[in-house]
């Protein structure tokens, strides 16, 4: 019978970017939304404070606290709002570096941020109520890799090009 190995494989640049800064509960915290999302392949998922409480071994205040210092920091990010909150995993390097977009547009987290636009949207252009071709439109890129809600428009692909001056 084969051995089957499970394991979490955190991107080498995420740890380097943040592990030396983070504080214990904000580092509990994320590595549990990383089992429960990366772990499982998942982009995002649902995750309430007990949930993170048992999986931690932290209080119910150092569950809050490093809640609020990942999505400060934006290694994890809500990609839903509801009860129990979606978290997602941002593991795009917040080092200071320049990004590669292309790159960025390929990872987990640009996934769990579109995903979670789309939804918003009802998966409907928001200039035209299309269903057709759907886009996300970065409204701005200041927060490019820490994107939050009102950074990203759903739209379809020709109000897309509109924005971005194509016709």
């Amino acid at each position: 019978m084969p051995i089957e190995y499970q394991f979490l494989a955190v991107p080498r640049s995420w740890l380097d970017s943040h592990l030396a800064s983070m504080t214990l509960a904000e580092l509990k915290v994320t590595l549990a939304v990383m089992r429960l999302t990366l772990g499982y392949q998942r982009l995002e998922y649902p995750i309430d404070s007990v949930t993170l409480e048992h999986m931690t071994g932290l209080s119910p205040s150092l569950v809050t606290l490093g809640i609020r210092c990942a999505l400060d920091r934006g290694v994890i990010c809500i990609a839903q709002q509801s009860e129990p909150p979606v978290y997602a995993v941002n593991t795009a390097p917040t080092s200071g570096k320049p990004i590669d977009y292309a790159e960025y547009l390929q990872s987990p987290h640009w996934q769990a941020v579109r995903n979670g636009a789309l939804k918003r949207a009802g998966f409907r252009c928001m200039a035209c109520n299309s269903a057709e071709q759907l886009e996300v439109h970065h409204r701005t890129y200041t927060n490019l890799g820490h994107e939050v809600d009102h950074d990203v428009i759903a739209l379809c692909a020709v109000c897309h090009g509109k924005i971005h001056g194509e016709e």
